[in-house]
């Protein structure tokens, strides 16, 4: 009713102002009428394709309302002709719901006879628009070779992407499949093509395909790579942080120690998921008894901060040398803040610089800073300034925020 009394209105509109264009075309009037003229034409035709869209969308329903109907035999006698003809009528306004129930009659041989290929490319019209029921009825006959050339490989894709959209029986189809195709080997070619060894060129959409697949399968290391491949995307989204987060449960609740340090992440930092450092802790710690010296130095941020479990700078201390013996280059700059500052231990600011310039070899922004500091200031190495600024204006140039202040204060003395 809104949109019939819009269309009346604009057209109401462009009259008045092709009247007042005749009647009045002299002076400033003529550009007021113009305008007015413009406007009614433009909203005239805005109108007139909203009341179409709207027209067209409601006729649809009703066809597809009328195809079930005739093809339940609900309410009127069970006609699969009938069916066919307003399933037909409803695909060519563009009814992806209709265009699977066709695929569905030809399947199933309802109305006449069963034809697999004639099913397969209704199916996969609606599949090829989104439609979830669609991708599950093209992987089931991608993976039976009805109407098709068998290929588990497709198969499992349009699975995937059925699954994503919520389809249940698109995750039976995967389950039964288990045992029957090899994970692993979607899982190397993930690998292949995500690091370009193997002779195979690098290709990060190839290795989330093939991850992808080897992750549904139930591979939990292929789960851990689609999560960080989601979480690398350059153009980062939220649905991708989601996305990834996911993956990273999934692969974190079967214990993976990467992906449950991820999953930690993601509750300490708010991606993906509202903010809890006491979830935060819980998932570096069971990433830390599996191994993760990541998960190490985050319990020992924790620890330091104060979040998600009482604040204690010797445990923080702890966890941060544990994670630092273990090579984790990023711990070194937290345990050489600690041993410059005293926080945990006993201060020592000659180890500190020790640890900085580990670091500092490894190519680590944060210890370049430390280190810079040290020695612009004399601190636990003797004084030179010069080597301190360069190795400041390094910091600054890799994002370290403090390094950024700290020469801008040096400048301008």
């Amino acid at each position: 009713m809104f949109l019939i009394i819009y269309t009346l209105f604009s057209f109401c509109l462009l009259i008045f102002a092709l009247i007042m264009l005749l009647v009045n075309p002299d002076g400033w009037h003529w550009l007021i009428h113009v305008l007015l003229l413009s406007s009614g034409v433009v909203n005239t035709i805005i109108a007139v394709i909203k009341c179409k869209r709207n027209y067209d969308y409601n006729l649809m329903i009703e066809y597809e309302e009328l195809g079930n109907k005739y093809l339940e035999g609900n309410g009127v006698n069970k006609s699969y002709k009938a069916a066919y003809d307003y399933f037909l009528k409803a695909t060519n306004l563009g009814s992806m719901y209709a265009m699977h129930k066709i695929g569905y009659m030809y399947d199933n041989g309802l109305g006449f006879k069963q034809n697999y290929k004639e099913a397969y490319k209704w199916y996969l019209k609606a599949a090829n628009l989104g439609y979830a029921n669609s991708q599950n009825a093209v992987g089931n006959m991608l993976e039976n070779g009805d109407g098709v050339e068998k290929n588990i490989h497709a198969a499992l894709d349009w699975y995937i992407l059925a699954i994503e959209q919520g389809n249940k029986l698109a995750k039976d189809n995967i389950e039964s499949l288990k045992g029957k195709v090899d994970d692993n080997y979607y899982y190397n070619r993930g690998y292949d093509y995500y690091h370009g060894e193997n002779n195979t060129e690098k290709n990060i959409y190839k290795a989330l395909r093939y991850f992808k697949r080897a992750a549904y399968l139930g591979n939990v290391l292929a789960n851990t790579y689609v999560g960080f491949i989601y979480q690398e995307d350059k153009v980062m989204t939220k649905d991708n942080e989601e996305k990834s987060f996911n993956f990273f449960l999934e692969a974190a609740k079967k214990g993976e120690p990467y992906a449950s340090n991820e999953v930690g992440i993601c509750y300490h930092l708010g991606k993906a998921v509202k903010q809890n450092y006491s979830e935060a802790f819980k998932w570096y710690e069971k990433a830390a008894a599996k191994g993760s010296i990541a998960a190490l130095r985050n319990l020992g941020i924790l620890y330091k901060e104060g979040k998600g479990v009482a604040k204690n700078y010797i445990k923080a201390f702890e966890y941060f040398e544990k994670s630092s013996l273990k090579g984790f280059v990023p711990a070194y700059f937290d345990l050489g803040y600690a041993y410059f500052y005293g926080r945990g231990t006993k201060q020592n600011k000659y180890t500190a610089v020790s640890w900085f310039k580990k670091g500092v070899e490894a190519g680590n922004a944060d210890c370049e800073y430390g280190l810079g500091y040290c020695y612009y200031y004399g601190e636990g190495i003797i004084q030179n300034t010069n080597k301190g600024i360069d190795l400041l204006k390094q910091a600054s140039k890799k994002g370290i925020k403090n390094a950024k202040e700290l020469i801008n204060k040096i400048e301008n003395q």
